[in-house]
Formats: structure tokens, C-alpha cells, sequence
């Protein structure tokens, strides 16, 4: 049994010709270079149980011997790919599953049900070891292909992993860093097997994904804190960015959520944390948050606001259609340009500038507890949200867009602190915060459909129909907004509680 951290680079064939001879890998090289094949054959049940329980179990080939190896997700440094493994030797093509021997990781249905292959990896690995001034790391440069156990469908493998041997995790992302200064690569978040299980069942593939609330804990320190909640908004970013490459509309909202979600995160903390780093990091994420807006802004346009425009004021078929056709195109064209910013040498670097920047800071520094802090940090984020005084009727829609943020920068800190505490309170408190960013977000919808319809070639009529739709949709979410913002006022926070 050992643990596995590793990084992965999507590269091109012409790449990863060269990676081996490069400057910034041939520096680091502690030996010559090995290569050899390498198929393994990944199994499951006829339910999918294992990959349903977030595991993975392949038999694999190497021409010398046949091994079996199971991985299980663990908790490690930001933003790397962290694995407990099991592997064991074999002397036949199919898997021994052993409670004993396998850590009790693998779901009843293993042992009740016969494994049966459903994908096979077949790869050419050239392995080079690397030596960094604080770490042993091994790069393998894979080239092949995945193939689903009907050898129907098939999808080609070109990256480079960098797995830490002994040693401090951020010297992978310095040599990841310098390939990305080299050579035009991103980061690949999805492993081998789970883009075999894409291609055996579409309905395992990669989806859109929601926050999951992180577990702190009052014993943790202020940074260890921070890590574990960097670490909880990079997989949050993580999941979302092959659905977003695919054009998946909710990827790229998702995508959107967890750069907010890094900012917040970033700013709640900051009292603790460099500032000038923080303000680089919150500028870079803004900015990148700002390149997927269109797209966003589009998808709703075409799927909420039209459908709604056409119900309430009355829009000829004709209207409507050509309505559409324009939205679609620039649908198209937003959805295409936050693809090409993702797939950015700029966003690559931020990415893993940020991973290596939070992967560094001391987390067992002393200092003020987790909960103190919380606290102060859920005070601060609340009263500069009720600084408004004025009713929600009474604000432009840009005063209302101001107030919204603030309200979305005071329910990302409860969320991240809410494990601190416990009762009927903090799910209330959440509660009421999630419907008055609701509200406050249809409205901040509706003044943005207004405002695209600027880049459109509508016909007056047309115009004159979303003008009033807008105005009488803001006003209506404000209304609806109202009461939950006054008993947001009201509510004792759940922090303040014995």
C-alpha cells in the first residue's frame, strides 16, 4: 500500500517528442530514460459499483509481469491528483479481490458479483527519473489509447504525469510550471480511468458538478483551514472544466461558482495571508471569471429569459425565431471564446502558480484558532453586507448588483465556516442567504438581458417587448427578495449562538 500524488499534462504528439530533451527536464534528470508497454485492463461489476464508489481496479501487463492494483481517491495537496493504492502481483489476467490484503476499500458488490473488463489502456510509457532541490519525482510521458472492452470506441492518450517519489509536493509543480513555459500544455484533471468509463457509458462521464462543503474542524489552524478549503474550490474547479471544454452551459456556471468560491476564499483570509498575493491571485481569477461571463450570460438569455419574455409579452413565432438565431450565434461565439481562455498558456500558469502559492504557506504557524477567526471573519462579511440600509425597492439595478455580491461574498464564508458549528441555525441562516441570491440573481438576470440585447440587430418591437419584460421582472425579484432580506436582518446569526 503507498500513497500517490501526481500531476498530469495534456500534451500534443509533437510535445511530448521533445519534453524529454528539454532544458528545463534535462536539468533535473537523475538517470537515463526507460521505456516500455503497458496495458491494463480496468474492471467493475455490471453496475458500475466500483467507479459509482469512486474506485478503480485494472490488471496490467508490463512484459514482465502481470500486477493487480486498486486506487482509492485520499486528502493531500491542493489541487494534485492524491491516491491510496494497493498492488499486488498476479498470475492470471483477472483480479484476486481480498478484503484483508485490499484495505476493506472495495464495496460489497465486488465479491458478490463476478468483475467483468470495461476498458483497456494500451500505453507506451517513457519514465525519466528527476531530482529537485526537495524532491525525488518520476515524469512518464504516455502516448496510446483507451479502448472500450468491444474495441467499438476508442480515444487517444498524449500526456505527461509527474508523481512525487519522496520529497515536498510543490517541486512537481515547478517542473510543471517550467514545461509550461516551454511548451504549450494544460493541465489534465481527469485520470485514465475515468476517461475510460466515458467512453464505455456516456452516462459516466464527466458532469457538471456543485460545492461540497469541506469538514473543519475547531482543532485545525487558521492556514490548515485555508489549504483544505483551497483544496475543496480547486476540485470544485476541477470537475467542471471537462463538461465546460465539452460546452456544457452549466459547466461553464459551475466553472464560473468555484472562481468566485477561490476569491472569496481569498479575501476572507486574507488578514492571515501575503497580501500582495492575494490581490494578484483575486485580480487573475476575476479576470478569468470575467472571460467565461458572456457565455453564461448567453445560456441564460437563450434557455430562462426568452421562454419568459415569450409567455408574458406576447411574441410572434416569427419574433421569436429570429430572436434565437441571433442569441444562438453568440451563444456560440462566448462559448467558444471561454473554451480557448481555458485552454489559455495564461490560465494554465495561474492555475498552477496558485496551486504552488497555497501548497507552500506554513500551515502549523500558531496563531488565532479556526473558530476565533471564523468569528471575526462572519461578522466582518455580515455587516458589510447590511451596510445598506436603504430598502431593496429604492437601489438602482446597480446598487442591487453591488449588494448582491456582497451578499455572495457573506454566504460563501458561512458556507466555508458553517462546519464550525451545529443546529437548526446554520441551515436556516444558509437557507434564507440562498433565496435572496436567488432572487437578486433573476433580477441581475433580467438587467442583463437588457443589456446584450444592445449587441443584437433586433427590430424595435422587439426591443420595446425585453425593455418592459425587464423592467417588470426586476421589479418582481426585488419584491420577492424583500422578505427574505428583512428576515436575514432580523435572524441572530448562527455563529453568535452558545
Amino acid at each position: 500500500m503507498k500513497a500517490e500524488t501526481e500531476l498530469k499534462l495534456a500534451l500534443t504528439p509533437r510535445v511530448a517528442k521533445k519534453l524529454i530533451h528539454a532544458k528545463g527536464i534535462k536539468a533535473h534528470r537523475l538517470g537515463p530514460a526507460r521505456s516500455r508497454r503497458l496495458i491494463s485492463t480496468y474492471f467493475d461489476t455490471p453496475e458500475f459499483a466500483l467507479q459509482k464508489s469512486g474506485i478503480s481496479l485494472r490488471v496490467r501487463d508490463d512484459g514482465e509481469q502481470r500486477t493487480q492494483t486498486i486506487k482509492v481517491p485520499i486528502a493531500g495537496p491542493p489541487g494534485l491528483q492524491n491516491q491510496q493504492e494497493w498492488t499486488v502481483p498476479l498470475s492470471q489476467p483477472h483480479p484476486e479481490v481480498n478484503p484483508e490484503r485490499d484495505g476493506g476499500v472495495l464495496p460489497d458488490a465486488a465479491f458478490d458479483t463476478s468483475l467483468q473488463p470495461v476498458f483497456t489502456t494500451d500505453i507506451r510509457r517513457t519514465t525519466v527519473p528527476l531530482q529537485t532541490p526537495r524532491a525525488e519525482v518520476e515524469m512518464a510521458i504516455d502516448t496510446g489509447e483507451i479502448r472500450s472492452a468491444s474495441d467499438t470506441e476508442t480515444v487517444n492518450v498524449c500526456e505527461a504525469e509527474f508523481e512525487l517519489v519522496s520529497g515536498h509536493p510543490g517541486d512537481i509543480l515547478d517542473l510543471a510550471l517550467q514545461v509550461c513555459e516551454d511548451f504549450d500544455v494544460r493541465p489534465a484533471h481527469q485520470t485514465k480511468a475515468q476517461r475510460g468509463y466515458s467512453l464505455t457509458n456516456s452516462k459516466l462521464g464527466p458532469k457538471p458538478a456543485q460545492a461540497k462543503h469541506q469538514s473543519l474542524h475547531p482543532g485545525m489552524t487558521v492556514l490548515e483551514s485555508f489549504q483544505l478549503i483551497v483544496d475543496d474550490t480547486l476540485r470544485h474547479l476541477f470537475e467542471n472544466q471537462a463538461p465546460t471544454l465539452y460546452g456544457d452551459p452549466e459547466g461553464v456556471h459551475q466553472t464560473r461558482v468555484a472562481m468566485r468560491r477561490i476569491r472569496a476564499a481569498l479575501q476572507t483570509f486574507t488578514p492571515v495571508l501575503p497580501k500582495q498575493a492575494c490581490r494578484s491571485f483575486d485580480r487573475k481569477f476575476r479576470h478569468s471569471q470575467r472571460r467565461l461571463a458572456p457565455a453564461r450570460d448567453w445560456h441564460v438569455f437563450m434557455t430562462e429569459t426568452l421562454p419568459l419574455i415569450s409567455e408574458t409579452h406576447g411574441m410572434t413565432t416569427d419574433q421569436l425565431a429570429i430572436l434565437e438565431k441571433l442569441a444562438k450565434r453568440q451563444r456560440r461565439l462566448a462559448t467558444k471564446a471561454a473554451i480557448r481562455h481555458l485552454q489559455s498558456s495564461r490560465y494554465t500558469r495561474l492555475i498552477l502558480k496558485f496551486q504552488r502559492w497555497a501548497g507552500d504557506l506554513p500551515v502549523d504557524a500558531p496563531g488565532l484558532s479556526i473558530s476565533a477567526f471564523a468569528f471575526d471573519a462572519l461578522e466582518t462579511t455580515r455587516n458589510k453586507l447590511l451596510k445598506e440600509q436603504r430598502p431593496l425597492r429604492r437601489l438602482s439595478l446597480e446598487e442591487l448588483h453591488k449588494t448582491r455580491k456582497r451578499g455572495k461574498k457573506a454566504r460563501y464564508a458561512m458556507e466555508f465556516f458553517s462546519p464550525l458549528w451545529s443546529g437548526k441555525e446554520v441551515d436556516h441562516c444558509l437557507k434564507q442567504m440562498k433565496h435572496l441570491q436567488s432572487h437578486l440573481g433573476e433580477a441581475n438576470d433580467a438587467g442583463v438581458a437588457r443589456s446584450i440585447l444592445q449587441s443584437l440587430e433586433a427590430d424595435p418591437e422587439i426591443r420595446k417587448a425585453i425593455e418592459a419584460w425587464s423592467q417588470e421582472r426586476i421589479q418582481d425579484r426585488v419584491h420577492a427578495a424583500r422578505h427574505h432580506w428583512r428576515r436575514f436582518r432580523k435572524t441572530e446569526p448562527f455563529w453568535r449562538s452558545e
